[in-house]
This record gives C-alpha cells, structure tokens and sequence, in this order.
C-alpha cells in the first residue's frame, strides 16, 4: 500500500508546528470525547523527530518503518530475556507473519508508538523496577487513552502481591505524574473540568455495561459487537482477516485451558491477567476498534508462543509453516487490490492544484469525504501539507476551496479547477 496521510494524524502535525513559534502546548491529542484531551508530553518527544525530517508530512511513516523493522530484534530480544531462546525464535516468527503487525502499517499514528514501548514494559515487570514501570505507562497513557486501562492493572497487581511500600509508592506516583504535568496545568486552567468529567465516565460507562445499552458516538444505541471485536483481535494475532473471526475462540481456549493446567511463571500469570484485564475494560467500553487493543496487542502471540515452544519440533515446524504460508498468500492477494486511501503522492497533487489556482493569495480550505461527522472533517491533512508547501490555509476569507474525496458533487455551487484521480477540486468563491 502506497504511504499516505489520513485518519487524524495531520491534527497532531498541526499541534507540533506551534512549537516552531515559540508556544507553549499544553493540550495533547483529542480523544473520541470532546471534553477529554491527552497530555502534550508526546507533541513534545516527537518534535526533534520531526525537526529531523525537516518536517515531511511523512515523517511518522517513516519513523514507523524504522521502527518496526527494530520491533523484530526488539521482540526476540525480550522474549528471549523473560523466557528461553525457543520462545523468542517462535515468537519473533510469528509476529513477521502477524496480520495484526501488518496492520500498524496501514495508519501509522501516535497510538503505535506504544508497541516498543510494551516491550520495554516487559523488561521494567522482569527486573520489578516499580517506578520504571508506571512511568513507561504514563508515557503510554500521552499516546492514547487505551492505555490508562493499565493504571489500575499494575497498582492492583501490586498491592494483591505486596510489592508497594512508602517509598516505592511515592517514586511510584512522581514517575507517572512527570509525563502528565502538561496534562494537569491544563486542566487547572480549565477548573479540572477533565478530571471531573473523567470520574463521572467511568460509572456512567459502568452503568451503561450494567443495562446492556451500547451507545455510539453521538449517544444513539447501537449494536453491540465487543466480542466479535476481541475475538476478531484474538485471530488477527495469527491468521488473514478474511479467516472467520469464531477462530478467536479457540485462541482463547487454548490460552485458558494453559493456564489452568500448568504451573505458570510470575511474568507468564502477570501476561494472562494483563490480558483479561484489558478484555474486560474492553468489555465494559463496548465496541472497541482495533486500536484501542495496543495496551495488549501481541500479548496472545506472546503466550501463544509460549505454549507452542513446548511441543515437538515436528509440530512446531508443522504450525509455523501453515501459519506462514497463510499469512503470505494473504498478503501477496491484499498488495494486489487497489487501497482504499489517497496516496501521499496524490494529495500532494491536489495541494498543489490549489496552490497554482490561489497564485500566492491566502484561501480557506473544507474537504467533503469519509468522516466528515468529525471535527475538521479531515481537513487538517490537506492543511498540514499546503502548510509544508508554503501556502497554509486560513479562515474567514472570500478566496474558498473544496476538496471532494467521495466522488459526491451534488449541490455545489462553484468551479472544478482541478481533478487527480478521484478526488475533485472545486474553487467555490472568490
């Protein structure tokens, strides 16, 4: 699939620029809840990266790359450290020919940053470096909101296990609190409107699990798909997508039935429960798309590995092959359909459709297309992009642009200047 610039990515882009001009950013990513923002920390982190690239609006896809082609070392040597040598072969195998893996590659955004940082998780529950931990997951936590599921995992697992005392807890606390500091000062110049809003979420969450109701977006019920949602997960850590998500079950099964006929080892039982923990929050959310799992992305390879390292090699070898050769074809056939995104290439074209139409004048650009129920409705990729070209778009101008991603050119009332494919330009007033 070609690179490309979509999903809300360029909303983040928007936010780092503002550093250029000496500003201060204390308001992190949105989340799907208008009244709930992350800390800025990772608009920090991420600047020097894209200083680096002199600003590419590629820059996180690149990034990306590098990193995952690390991930693999990464995991061999993780496993390798927590488990034996035969898991980690097992493991990084299967993570090569992983769907779910592939799947990073389709939108790469700031919630994929916290894969490498699960497996440095993993080495910070190994040495049992308590502070280490909650700080990796308040790091986590600045990425996406899925990650806060671990807060309460690690300080219940902890306190089951008496592994807390004063001084513990008190690094404990300042070591996930420093990652959050954007976060707080934000919402003390907003009368901790977040954090109050957030203790009423999470019954009104519980209650609506309670009742059975299931609320989209816009608060109209919907239907309920979780479990189909984690087991389609489930099967994804192993096998196409067009292989039928009741696969997931079995997954589950045979991680189940591991744990309740074998002596586990304490990083082993801490990996189940992380996992189940994170099924049920999921559970209680309701419908959670797929990235809303990278708390606990390859937990399941990871056991699953685990579990297959004990049988015969023949076996082994048997199931790595099947698995590989799947996945392969798999892929080989989805390289082959057209994507279903812009390319990179073609809405830099369309930039510059607009650029040589506005002839150095300042415009305001909307785009019309999949997603327009959110807010920019996308907008702000077009926008980053015009910005990197040297023509950023502005507001409350005559001089107007429309972008049209869904083929759909009903009702409008100006002039085509421009078409790249199927994408249509229309400069609507001047």
């Amino acid at each position: 699939m070609p690179l490309t610039l979509t999903s809300e990515i360029a909303e983040h882009y928007l936010e780092i620029i503002k550093l250029l001009g000496g500003e201060w950013l204390l308001q992190g990513p949105l989340t799907s809840h208008p009244w709930f923002r992350l800390s800025a920390t990772s608009y920090y982190l991420f600047f020097p990266i894209f200083a680096l690239f002199r600003f590419h609006p590629l820059t996180l896809s690149y990034v990306w790359i590098i990193i995952s082609i690390l991930l693999i070392p990464l995991n061999f040597f993780v496993i390798k450290k927590i488990f034996d040598d035969k898991t980690a072969w097992i493991s990084s195998i299967l993570l090569i020919s992983s769907p779910l893996f592939m799947n990073l590659f389709r939108l790469p955004s700031f919630f994929n940053f916290i894969i490498p940082l699960f497996y440095f998780l993993l080495l910070a529950v190994k040495s049992k470096k308590i502070w280490l931990i909650f700080l990796i997951i308040s790091l986590m936590c600045t990425l996406h909101a899925a990650a806060f599921m671990l807060v309460p995992l690690f300080v219940g697992l902890f306190l089951i296990i008496k592994r807390f005392n004063k001084k513990q807890s008190v690094l404990s606390i300042i070591s996930f609190l420093i990652p959050q500091i954007p976060f707080l000062l934000n919402d003390y110049y907003h009368s901790f409107t977040m954090i109050r809003n957030l203790f009423l979420w999470v019954p009104y969450k519980m209650v609506n699990f309670l009742t059975g109701k299931t609320l989209g977006l816009n608060r109209n019920i919907v239907k309920d798909e979780t479990l189909k949602n984690i087991f389609d997960y489930l099967k994804l850590n192993f096998f196409p997508e067009n292989f039928p998500w009741l696969i997931g079950i079995i997954v589950l099964i045979v991680i189940v039935i591991y744990f309740q006929r074998k002596k586990t080892t304490f990083i082993e039982k801490i990996l189940f429960h992380w996992l189940i923990f994170g099924f049920l929050i999921l559970l209680i959310h309701k419908n959670p798309p797929l990235h809303y799992f990278v708390p606990i992305y390859f937990i399941p390879m990871i056991l699953i590995s685990r579990i297959i390292s004990m049988l015969k090699n023949n076996f082994l070898i048997a199931i790595l092959f099947i698995l590989i050769t799947l996945n392969s074809i798999a892929i080989f056939q989805k390289s082959k359909s057209p994507s279903d995104y812009i390319s990179y290439k073609d809405q830099e074209k369309i930039a510059k459709v607009i650029i040589k139409d506005s002839k150095g004048q300042k415009f305001q650009l909307s785009r019309q297309g999949p997603f327009d129920s959110y807010i920019g409705q996308f907008s702000q990729n077009y926008e980053y992009i015009l910005w990197w070209l040297g023509n950023r778009p502005v507001t409350n101008l005559n001089l107007k642009y429309l972008i049209i991603e869904d083929n759909n050119k009903q009702n409008i009332k100006g002039k085509m200047i421009g078409r790249v494919n199927e994408v249509i330009i229309f400069l609507i007033s001047k």
